[in-house]
């Protein structure tokens, strides 16, 4: 598996930033992954890979046969990494390409506003209560098994003007 002092992601039981903390930490020779591909989509990892080097800890990437104590694994590392950020850029800007064009064609992003059905019949019942002012909000929420908020809101759609407390406003 090479020197002694290696260690490899798969290993380690961390996640990959905590997994480079503790390589940095103990300063490692290598730092060996199994697939590039995995941890090449990190937006950051030229800089983490950097600071391994600055510690004297080397990126070695074990099916591409990519090291970056050669120049041609630094090379190729930083080729990989522009793809890898170029890729990004293109799917952004198909995205917002695509948005555009939706909304260009009238469609809406976004969850659908207003009401379903069965909201709108618990706001209606909800809109009924709250004007007898005999309950108080949070006793209408339990009615209708929503919260306060969702009661407010409810009001609110329906064009409701909510001053406080139902039973303030009786007195």
């Amino acid at each position: 598996m090479g020197n002694p002092s290696d260690i490899t992601v798969k290993e380690h039981p961390l996640n990959l930033f905590d997994f480079i903390k503790f390589c940095l930490r103990n300063c490692q020779q290598n730092f060996r992954i199994r697939q590039r591909s995995t941890y090449f989509r990190t937006r950051h990892l030229v800089t983490l890979v950097s600071s391994f080097q600055q510690q004297g800890v080397h990126f070695v990437s074990l099916q591409d046969h990519l090291d970056t104590t050669t120049a041609q694994g630094r090379l190729m590392f930083n080729l990989f990494a522009s793809l890898a950020e170029f890729e990004r850029d293109l799917i952004r800007e198909r995205t917002r390409a695509g948005l555009t064009a939706a909304r260009a064609r009238g469609r809406q992003a976004g969850r659908p506003k207003g009401l379903s059905k069965e909201a709108f019949s618990k706001a209606q019942a909800d809109k009924t209560l709250y004007l007898q002012q005999d309950k108080t909000v949070a006793e209408i929420g339990q009615l209708l098994g929503v919260g306060r908020a969702t009661i407010y809101r409810y009001l609110a759609h329906l064009g409701v003007a909510t001053g406080g407390s139902p039973s303030a406003t009786a007195a």
